[in-house]
């Protein structure tokens, strides 16, 4: 740290100058020789606010993760939510997809596709982007949503359902922990209370019946930050084309299971990574 810095600025306003000018190295492209010691706590409030919008806009680097990879480890998904009315306008995608397996959030939202007429080229190339009051991403005819708060993302709240048979293929992608078949004549709700994973039982329950299933709810188990757990909660509310994790779940597995089970695009797991991988797992 420069000494005239030291000197004239309290010690808080100091190491936050000093990490500001660490994080504009990396973004412009000149190589650290290793991560100082000032990039491994939060950034603050006003840090977030002020710099993370100049890093996307400005960043000389595009394919590598250090950068973002670095700033996800400083701050949360929910972080970037709070600002987002600094981002309207702002390629979100290095920073969105170097962090999509550690950042966490709570749901994810398929609805039509938006068009920014401010910015038309930005969604038309399918970037991450903030478009009224989420981020989201443009797939297919569609628009993925993803958010933290509950008041950002509330679903279509319509009582459609979809049939088991167009969702058995795609659910092979998941562990279910609970689905309930509606049929005409009986209805049959699957649950895992000692097994990880219903969806064998489920399809050897639809196979036993001469009937056409719907199912408008299931529950999927993902990944938990902690490894000693079966995982976590996620239900997919077929109706509301909505998925809901109280607990949080990987942008990753949101953005799967938002994909795979709620979308009508028919995207396939393969392109699922082109939506949400990083650059290292792209290549």
């Amino acid at each position: 740290m420069p000494d005239f810095v030291r000197e004239n600025f309290l010690e808080d306003a100091a190491r936050e100058m000093n990490r500001t000018a660490q994080l504009m190295e990396l973004a412009l492209g000149n190589k650290l020789t290793d991560i100082p010691e000032l990039l491994d706590s939060p950034l603050s409030p006003a840090e977030i606010r002020h710099l993370v919008p100049w890093i996307l806009r400005n960043a000389r680097i595009a394919e590598t993760d250090l950068l973002w990879k670095q700033l996800g480890t400083m701050m949360t998904f929910a972080d970037l939510e709070a600002i987002k009315g600094e981002l309207v306008g702002v390629n979100l995608d290095p920073l969105i997809r170097a962090n999509s397996d550690t950042w966490r959030a709570k749901r994810a939202y398929v609805g039509l596709a938006v068009r920014d007429h401010d910015d038309p080229d930005l969604v038309s190339n399918t970037h991450w982007s903030v478009i009224g009051s989420s981020i989201g991403r443009n797939v297919k005819e569609e628009r993925l949503h993803l958010a933290d708060s509950a008041r950002t993302l509330r679903g279509r709240s319509t009582q459609s359902s979809v049939l088991w048979t167009d969702l058995a293929e795609p659910a092979r992608d998941f562990r279910l922990s609970r689905v309930e078949l509606r049929g005409v004549t009986r209805s049959v709700a699957v649950n895992a209370e000692q097994s990880v994973d219903v969806r064998e039982d489920v399809e050897r329950v639809s196979r036993s019946f001469d009937e056409t299933f719907f199912v408008s709810e299931v529950g999927v188990r993902l990944e938990s930050e902690d490894p000693d757990t079966d995982g976590v909660e996620a239900r997919v509310l077929l109706g509301d084309s909505l998925v809901v994790s109280d607990a949080g779940a990987s942008l990753a597995d949101l953005a799967g299971v938002a994909l795979r089970l709620v979308s009508r695009s028919g995207i396939e797991a393969e392109q699922v990574q082109d939506v949400i991988a990083s650059f290292e797992h792209r290549q």
